[in-house]
């Protein structure tokens, strides 16, 4: 494979950076401590390949802190925000003595040959910014020869992100510059990425369709971009991608030989690199899979997420139906084949689902007031159904008791279900009471409503 044969130039900065640099360099004489400045001149860098983005990754990270503290396009910054902008306005100039070698192989100098090109991508993530470097590394007579290609840094979300989703961002990051950098190359599958985080490693390793659709999708992208065996763990410390996602000065970006050419030893052959740390299979709460259903029937199970929305739904008998469908086919599960209920769903199957959701709507409200009943302690003095007498019974629904229960109504009339006046399922049960009686008046909707439901509002609501 003949990738190039291009003859060393011995200029090492184009004449149209070194235009650029003079421009921004004239530009930075009456600067002005205001959002309007920084934004500006942080545009005058155009580097598109990548040469400082450890350096212009501070003055993006800058104009994100300044957007964060609400400042108007020409306020004066604050002391901090003041102090970082001059700073980084006087290391402007130390990029006019900036070196870069405009070639990789040396083929027009010397008579060594090279093979087995490689692309290394390095990836790494801090929490306020993430990125990739890309290095060639070929071979020529004797022993290995890296240089530096490109970098990428991107700016962390103004939402904040955990470590882990960031550090799968800059695995993204190096997955599409490896894509492109495989075109310019004409290089198929000799390429290798790195990481210093064994989370994101596992989740390119994994199965994209198991993780929520954050970790999904982007899953799905690196695993189409790169083949996930070709991902290797690197520590911290040995990862150059740490520079640009942390930032540095030019005077130290042209002191790092890591930045430019990788680790030391990628100048090795493969068998004497770093040994792979074996993969954690251990999993955060955020890494888990989350593709599962799950119902409580307790009072506690407001806490779950449900697997019915009450506001999708506008017949109350239709989600009573659905919840006793659903709890028939989870018990089906537990018993043997030939045991199964096959039947039409009964009134007591019904009443049952009713009863989960008259629990689950009170667990919402009155959850203090229930948590009380349930230990046998005295109701908060500021309970504002204290006063209503409120108790529970054997199935451990929230009912009131009063002057009624010594008159010959029924248990329901005389200890009618506490719901909240305000509330989706109240608003359901009241129109599934008005069709009941054939959308009659108010009066008469109320009375079919409260021969077992009472409703509680808050005093001004």
């Amino acid at each position: 494979m003949n990738l190039r044969k291009w003859k060393p130039n011995s200029i090492e900065l184009s004449q149209n950076w070194e235009e650029n640099l003079s421009s921004l360099i004239d530009s930075l004489k009456n600067v002005k401590n205001t959002k309007r400045s920084v934004l500006r001149i942080s545009s005058k860098l155009f580097d598109p390949i990548g040469y400082i983005a450890a350096f212009t990754i501070r003055i993006k990270i800058l104009l994100q802190e300044i957007w964060e503290g609400g400042f108007d396009w020409d306020e004066e910054l604050g002391k901090n925000l003041r102090t970082k902008w001059k700073k980084w306005c006087k290391e402007v100039h130390s990029l006019v003595d900036l070196s870069i070698p405009r070639y990789y192989f040396k083929t027009y100098e010397t008579n060594e040959e090279f093979n087995e090109y490689q692309i290394v991508i390095f990836c790494d993530a801090s929490e306020r910014a993430y990125g990739a470097i890309a290095y060639i590394r070929y071979k020529g007579n004797s022993d290995f020869h890296v240089n530096f290609v490109s970098s990428k840094a991107r700016v962390a979300p103004l939402k904040k992100l955990s470590l882990p989703r960031m550090e799968l961002l800059a695995t993204l990051i190096g997955a599409r510059l490896l894509e492109t950098l495989r075109k310019v190359f004409k290089i198929t599958n000799n390429y290798i990425l790195f990481s210093d985080s064994t989370v994101a490693l596992s989740w390119i390793r994994g199965y994209a369709k198991q993780w929520k659709p954050f970790f999904s999708n982007r899953v799905h992208e690196i695993q189409d971009l790169t083949n996930p065996q070709n991902w290797r763990f690197v520590k911290g410390e040995q990862n150059p991608a740490d520079i640009v996602s942390r930032g540095c000065s030019p005077e130290e970006l042209m002191k790092n030989s890591r930045f430019w050419h990788g680790p030391h030893w990628l100048t090795l052959s493969e068998e004497n690199w770093p040994k792979n740390e074996r993969l954690s299979q251990e999993t955060t709460n955020e890494e888990r899979r989350v593709k599962y259903i799950s119902i409580n029937y307790s009072s506690e199970f407001q806490n779950e997420e449900p697997i019915l929305d009450i506001n999708d739904f506008s017949s109350i008998s239709k989600i009573f139906r659905i919840t006793a469908w659903i709890r028939r086919f989870i018990n089906n599960l537990k018993l043997k084949k030939e045991d199964r209920i096959k039947t039409p769903l009964s009134a007591e199957e019904i009443e049952e689902a009713e009863e989960i959701w008259i629990k689950k709507v009170q667990a919402e409200k009155f959850g203090i007031e229930i948590n009380c009943l349930e230990e046998n302690k005295n109701l908060p003095k500021d309970s504002k159904i204290r006063d209503l007498n409120p108790f529970l019974n054997e199935k451990g629904i929230l009912r009131i008791s009063g002057r009624l229960q010594q008159s010959t109504l029924s248990y329901h009339e005389k200890h009618p279900i506490l719901i909240p006046a305000k509330n989706r399922f109240t608003e359901l049960l009241v129109k599934d009471a008005h069709e009941k009686m054939l959308h009659s008046g108010v009066a008469d909707t109320l009375i079919q409503v409260r021969e077992k439901y009472t409703g509680y509002q808050k005093e001004g609501k």
